[in-house]
Parts: structure tokens; C-alpha cells; sequence
């Protein structure tokens, strides 16, 4: 029975991720951009403000989605997500202006996000999965959105030409309503024997800190500082692919397949990197991986016009962007434990899509200011050192695969305390 209901449990988060608003909503957004530009009248940047504010609800959210988790449970908490994300998407297409329906959109797929995104999925996977815990976090938060976005785009293409774009958001708010909420309401759970907010004690396997006590370590900060710089940098990296290339004199068609080169790297590497890290476990091979995206930024910045070193710097920034996402949900439970794992990763997830969406203007901005992208990929390849350095500083994990606590949580709370 236990076995049926971690298969259960496994497929619904895996179906929530593939329609989540990382999966349907940003692989299709550059679709929509310009069919709803054109049909609403807009310049581009009026419909480009749904994605840039849904992202700032998003990181608003996520903290509130991690905390109402712990207290209605997981299954409450993304049916809910899944609701507000699809009625988001509705909204979006019965709007005639950039008035009420639009906003009322924006927020809705903000918050849908924030409740029903990695912060509850972690969570339960965390729960069901020990030994092969960064493994199935690499499948459901990276492998599974990666997997969505390489068909939603030619989807939405092909409904936008045999119908239109408001045609095309109700299909895909449809399907996120029906796939994603059932597998939310009927087959998402936690493993009974990880009751959320069950006692914290030194024995048991659901020992772990509090949300406030996490949050004044310096391990919790050193981790969600290093997975800001890391995240920033390479989806930074990432948007700004082609222009940056383009502007070496690159063809346009070379830059396109590397751009596809980094986008599809990351599903392979990403479930080779958590293989090894469940089976590692040593904080030092941790910090190992956050040498890929150093040496994927450096491969691309003095790449030249070589395409042999643009395209390994391309494969080592997928890796390195899909197994930084899984990093940070995985850490989280390692050093903290799952008695408020979904809050502590809510906060962290929060600043890292702040982080994110700054790092992209900066990049944007700094071309603006210099001309070029020297200044501003310098300062990329500054970040992930940063990152590296931060993440070399970490102390051995807290909690082991063996589910007990490595040391008392109180000495461990300590000797992380800064000051």
C-alpha cells in the first residue's frame, strides 16, 4: 500500500510541474507576446508587464504558499494554486483592455504560482523519497517543467493559427484545470510517517528546525545567497544567449541551436548530478557542482568564435541552471529537515525569482549603458564564483539519509548562528 501511494503521489506532482505556470505559461509566453500584441494594439512591453508582475506575486507568494502548507496541508494548498493559476489564464482571455480582467489575471497567476509550484511539490516528494531524494526533486522540479516546455510553445503556435490566442489560453487553462487539479485533489500526499508538524525532536525523522530559527543561520542565508547568484546569473545567461553571440558576429542559426543546446542539456545532466549527490552525500561534492556554471559562463564568454567552446559552455549552463534549481529544495531538507522545509524553501524560492528577474534587467541595462555585453557577462562570471565560494564554506549535513539527525539540532542551530 505504502509503495502505490509514493507511485501516486510521484505522478501527481510530476503532472502538477508539467502544467504549472513554469511549464505552460513561460514555455508559451513568447508565443502569446506576439499574437496578443498585435490582436490588443499594444506595444510589446504591455503584454510583457503579465509576465514581469506574475513573477513578483509569484515571489510574494511563495513564502505564504510554503507557511499555509504546513498548516491546511498539501493537498488544500495546490488544488487551490491550481485554481487561481487556470482562472489566471482565463482572465487573461476575456480581457479588451489593459484594465480590471488584465490585473485581475496578473495576480491570479502570481499567486496560482506561489501555491502550487515547488514549493508543495518539494515537500512532498521530500517526504515519500530519503535515499533518492535529489534524484526525484531533479525529475519533478527540473526534468518535468523542461519536458512541458518543449511542446507547449508548438501547441499554443498551432492553436493560435487554426483559432486565436483567447482560444488558445482557455484550451491551456482548461488542461491546467483537469490534469493538474485532479492529480492535486485526488492523488497528492504526504508520507503518513512524515506527519506535517509533527514534533521536533532529536530521534525522530521529522526533527527539524522552525522557519524562524532556519532563517537566522548563517547556512540558511550562505544557501539562498549562493542559489540567487547562481539562478540570476545563468537564466540571465540564458535570455540574453542570442543577442550576446549575435553581437560576436555568430549566425543567427548557430545562435538558435544554442540556445536549444542549453535548454535541453539540462534534463540529462541534471539526473546525473542528483544521482550522484544522493549517493555522495558530502557537502564538498555539493559545492563541486557549483563549479559548472562557473565554467560554463567562462566557456561563453571567451569562446570567441569558437563553436566547439560555445557549445560545451552551452551544456555546462543547462546543467548547471537545472541542477541549481534542484540543489536548493534538496539542501533545504538536508540541513533543516522536513518539519518546515516547504516554508524555509517558500522564502528562499521567493527571493530567487526576485533574484532572477533583477539579474535579467541588470544584464539588459548594462548593454544599454557600455554597448556591449562584456561589462555585465563579467560580472555574470563574478556571481558564480561568488556562489561557489559561498557554497564551499558549508558545514557537513544535519540530516542524513538514514533519516536521523546527524547531531543535535540545537548544537547544529549554534554553531550556524551568526555571531
Amino acid at each position: 500500500m505504502a509503495k502505490s501511494l509514493r507511485i501516486q503521489a510521484t505522478v501527481a506532482t510530476f503532472i502538477c510541474m508539467t502544467f504549472s505556470m513554469s511549464g505552460i505559461f513561460v514555455g508559451s509566453f513568447s508565443v502569446f507576446l506576439p499574437a496578443v500584441s498585435q490582436a490588443m494594439h499594444w506595444g510589446l512591453p504591455v503584454f510583457t508587464l503579465v509576465f514581469t508582475v506574475s513573477q513578483y506575486v509569484t515571489a510574494a507568494a511563495c513564502p505564504l504558499g510554503g507557511r499555509i502548507t504546513r498548516l491546511v496541508g498539501v493537498r488544500i494548498t495546490a488544488t487551490t494554486g491550481v485554481v487561481l493559476f487556470a482562472g489566471g489564464l482565463l482572465a487573461l482571455s476575456q480581457m479588451d483592455s489593459a484594465g480590471p480582467l488584465y490585473w485581475l489575471g496578473i495576480v491570479c497567476i502570481g499567486l496560482g504560482a506561489g501555491l502550487s509550484g515547488p514549493v508543495v511539490y518539494a515537500r512532498v516528494v521530500s517526504s515519500w523519497y530519503d535515499a533518492n531524494r535529489a534524484l526525484m526533486l531533479a525529475l519533478v522540479t527540473a526534468v518535468a517543467v523542461q519536458l512541458s516546455q518543449t511542446w507547449v510553445a508548438p501547441v499554443a503556435r498551432w492553436l493560435i493559427d487554426t483559432h486565436d490566442w483567447r482560444f488558445a489560453l482557455r484550451v491551456f487553462a482548461l488542461a491546467v484545470l483537469v490534469c493538474a487539479g485532479g492529480a492535486a485533489a485526488f492523488l497528492l500526499r504526504l508520507n503518513p510517517a512524515e506527519p506535517l508538524g509533527a514534533p521536533a525532536t532529536d530521534e525522530g525523522a521529522d526533527a527539524g528546525a522552525s522557519g524562524t530559527k532556519a532563517m537566522r543561520t548563517r547556512t540558511y542565508w550562505a544557501l539562498t545567497l549562493a542559489d540567487c547568484l547562481a539562478a540570476g546569473a545563468l537564466v540571465g545567461t540564458q535570455t540574453h544567449l542570442v543577442p550576446w553571440l549575435g553581437g560576436r558576429g555568430v549566425s543567427a542559426d548557430r545562435t538558435t541551436l544554442l540556445a536549444s543546446v542549453l535548454a535541453f542539456s539540462g534534463m540529462a545532466g541534471v539526473v546525473l548530478c542528483a544521482f550522484f549527490a544522493d549517493r555522495i552525500q558530502s557537502q564538498r561534492f555539493i559545492a563541486a557542482l557549483y563549479l559548472i556554471p562557473v565554467a560554463g559562463t567562462m566557456l561563453l564568454f571567451f569562446s570567441g568564435t569558437s563553436f566547439a567552446l560555445q557549445f560545451l559552455g552551452a551544456v555546462l549552463s543547462g546543467v548547471a541552471l537545472s541542477t541549481v534549481t534542484m540543489l536548493l529544495p534538496y539542501l533545504v531538507t538536508r540541513y533543516f529537515g522536513l518539519k518546515a522545509s516547504a516554508e524555509i524553501f517558500g522564502f528562499s524560492l521567493g527571493l530567487n525569482v526576485v533574484s532572477i528577474g533583477t539579474a535579467t534587467l541588470l544584464i539588459s541595462d548594462g548593454f544599454d549603458a557600455t554597448g556591449s555585453f562584456t561589462v555585465p557577462m563579467a560580472l555574470v562570471i563574478g556571481a558564480t564564483v561568488v556562489a561557489f565560494l559561498l557554497m564551499a564554506t558549508l558545514k557537513p549535513f544535519t540530516y542524513t539519509v538514514s533519516r536521523t539527525p546527524a547531531r543535535s539540532e540545537s548544537a547544529v542551530l549554534a554553531s550556524q548562528a551568526e555571531g
